[in-house]
């Protein structure tokens, strides 16, 4: 086990003990077992991408921060993969629309 004076930060979200990442598979079994204790349904490390992604979006916020805050190489890779219509932003376009034409 490191001490506190060893600690290499290497800027990870969810570091192991001996300054790498942590497998994705182990965070998303503690996202289960957690989830469990507090009697949720399970989900996986992954998955909070695809949920912390679309919430940004609706909240109208810039694809290139979002590019950014994920991680991906690209702005198509971000958009291909997010922009999928939810209902929010169906209800949003709607709204908007009502605005335009009154």
């Amino acid at each position: 086990m490191l001490s506190t004076y060893e600690w290499i930060n290497n800027d990870l979200v969810f570091p192991g003990e001996k300054e790498n990442p942590t497998h994705p598979t182990y965070a998303s079994e503690l996202c289960k077992k957690y989830a469990a204790a507090i009697g949720k349904p399970a989900f996986s490390m992954h998955g909070t991408r695809h949920t912390h992604a679309p919430l940004l979006i609706e909240a109208g916020v810039n694809f290139k921060v979002i590019q950014t805050r994920l991680g991906h190489a690209s702005f198509n890779e971000t958009k291909d993969t997010y922009s999928h219509l939810t209902p929010i932003l169906e209800y949003d376009a709607v709204d908007k629309l009502e605005k335009i034409l009154s």
